[in-house]
């Protein structure tokens, strides 16, 4: 990015993070056991990017007409995994992992995919490990 492309993205990010403590109220409201992650404005339109943790799945319906009457933007919503949330979480770009290196997922290249075998293996199986095979 050049110098006035990168100062109007480094701007609109300020506003999408000003924004998201609304969004973290509103969507504790509906969806209390859900973790707001962090917002991101997109850089050629009109939207703001709310991205949140959850292990369940929501109907957001109620939940985006109030956002967006709120905010008068489009809304776009993004459930990411417990990966993402790190990455992707203000304030954890120094957090140490238990060996005292900065955290692997916070690096900027992307996460490989975790394998069915090596869950069933170190015993991790969740409720959704039907799903996934």
């Amino acid at each position: 990015m050049i110098g006035e492309d990168k100062d109007f993205f480094e701007e609109q990010q300020k506003i999408a993070l000003e924004i998201f403590p609304i969004f973290k109220k509103l969507f504790k409201k509906y969806f209390s056991d859900s973790i707001p992650v962090t917002a991101r404005y997109h850089i050629f339109a009109d939207q703001i990017y709310f991205y949140f943790y959850s292990e369940e799945r929501y109907v957001f319906s109620e939940f985006v007409k109030e956002l967006r009457s709120l905010l008068g933007k489009n809304i776009f919503l993004f459930q990411v995994g417990a990966r993402d949330m790190v990455k992707m979480m203000p304030g954890t770009d120094c957090i140490a992992g238990c060996n005292g290196i900065n955290l692997c997922c916070k690096s900027t290249r992307p996460l490989p995919s975790i394998e069915i075998e090596n869950i069933i293996i170190q015993n991790l199986e969740g409720r959704d490990i039907e799903r996934l095979k």
